[in-house]
C-alpha cells in the first residue's frame, strides 16, 4: 500500500470529509487516520479548502486498511455531494 502520487496536486476538502463520514459511519475512529495522513482537522471548517492529494491518497489507503474493505472508496463516495468526489472514489478503488 505504498501508492502515492509523485507530483503535488490539490484535492478539495469535500473528499476527505466524505472519507471521514464513511469511517465514522463504519464505527472507525477517523482522527488517528487523519493524524497519520497529515490532514489538520481545522481544514474541515472551510468547504473551499484544499489539501495536498498525497495526503488524501494516504487517508483513503489508511481507511481501506482500517476497514479491511478494498471497496471503501466507493462507500466514501456515497457521502460526497460534489461530483469531483465521485471521480476520486471510483479511481482509488480500481
Amino acid at each position: 500500500m505504498e501508492f502515492l502520487p509523485s507530483q503535488e496536486y490539490r484535492t478539495l476538502i469535500s473528499w476527505p470529509k466524505a472519507i471521514v463520514q464513511a469511517l465514522e459511519s463504519a464505527g472507525i475512529a477517523s482522527q488517528p487516520l487523519l493524524d497519520r495522513a497529515g490532514i489538520p482537522p481545522h481544514l474541515f471548517a472551510d468547504p473551499n479548502a484544499y489539501i495536498d492529494s498525497r495526503n488524501c491518497t494516504k487517508l483513503i489507503l489508511l481507511a481501506v486498511e482500517a476497514s479491511g474493505d478494498p471497496g471503501f472508496g466507493l462507500k466514501a463516495a456515497g457521502y460526497c455531494i460534489r461530483p469531483v468526489c465521485m471521480h476520486w472514489g471510483m479511481r482509488l478503488c480500481e
